[in-house]
C-alpha cells in the first residue's frame, strides 16, 4: 500500500537529494549474483533510473544541477568479459516482385 505522505512532486525542493540517493543505491558494488539478483537485473534497474530522471528533466525543468549529477554517473553496458556477445538478429531476406 502505498503511503501518500511520502509522494512528492519531481519538481519538489528535495528533488535533488533524491536524485543523488538513488545514483548512490547503483554505486555500491552489485550483491552476489543468485536466482533473485542477476548482473543483468542490477544494470537493467541503474540504466532505467538514470533514463527516468533524463526523461523527467526533459519533462520538466531541466535542472541544470541535476544534468552535471548524471554526467558524473556512468551507466554500464557493455558485456562482461567471458560472456558471449548477444545474438546477432537475422535479416529477412526481400521478396521478388
Amino acid at each position: 500500500m502505498t503511503d501518500f505522505d511520502n509522494v512528492r512532486s519531481y519538481t519538489c525542493k528535495d528533488k535533488q537529494e533524491f536524485v543523488i540517493r538513488g545514483l548512490a543505491k547503483f554505486a555500491v558494488e552489485e550483491g552476489p549474483v543468485n536466482e533473485n539478483n542477476s548482473g543483468f537485473d542490477f544494470r537493467a534497474r541503474q540504466a532505467q533510473f538514470y533514463k527516468d530522471v533524463e526523461m523527467a528533466e526533459v519533462l520538466t525543468d531541466n535542472d541544470i544541477e541535476i544534468a552535471n549529477l548524471l554526467a558524473q554517473w556512468e551507466v554500464v553496458e557493455n558485456v562482461d568479459e567471458g560472456q558471449a556477445p548477444p545474438p546477432k538478429k537475422k535479416r529477412r531476406k526481400k521478396r521478388k516482385n
